[in-house]
């Protein structure tokens, strides 16, 4: 929308809101112009900070793709890419990863290794791995100043 485009988040939140609302109504929840305006709505919602409402919608967008459009299909791919990379920001490392490795066997299945998207998709891995190695390392000690071990 052009307030989102603008940065009115704001203002174009309710306008979503009532966009979907009517979409939902008119069409379906499984529609694929809802399932847009749902990912949208959670997209939206993820930039204003609102996690975890986000992620209930990408969840709901990536069950009805899934149903809609089935396992291997780009929008559910892109699904489960929005909805990792929100686990992540809200530091959901373990199932991200997993929403991860699901995309990139899909699209090194049907796209091969080399396309862009299954490139972009390993490099998100890659990067989660290391974000989740570095918190799974235990802090280094701080530095000691004490030589004989007395306190002042």
């Amino acid at each position: 929308s052009l307030l989102w485009g603008q940065g009115k988040l704001d203002d174009a939140e309710p306008l979503l809101r009532k966009a979907l609302e009517v979409s939902r109504r008119k069409l379906g929840t499984e529609h694929p112009n809802t399932l847009v305006l749902i990912s949208n709505l959670g997209s939206l919602l993820q930039a204003q900070g609102k996690l975890d409402e986000a992620e209930s919608l990408y969840r709901e967008v990536l069950k009805g793709v899934r149903q809609v459009f089935g396992d291997d299909d780009p929008e559910t791919l892109s699904a489960l890419y929005f909805l990792a990379g929100l686990l992540q920001n809200k530091n959901n490392l373990q199932e991200a990863e997993l929403l991860l490795r699901e995309a990139l066997e899909v699209l090194s299945r049907t796209s091969g290794n080399d396309h862009p998207s299954t490139l972009k998709v390993k490099q998100s891995l890659e990067a989660l791995l290391k974000e989740k190695q570095a918190s799974e390392s235990p802090p280094p000690d701080p530095p000691s100043d004490d030589k004989d071990g007395d306190q002042p």
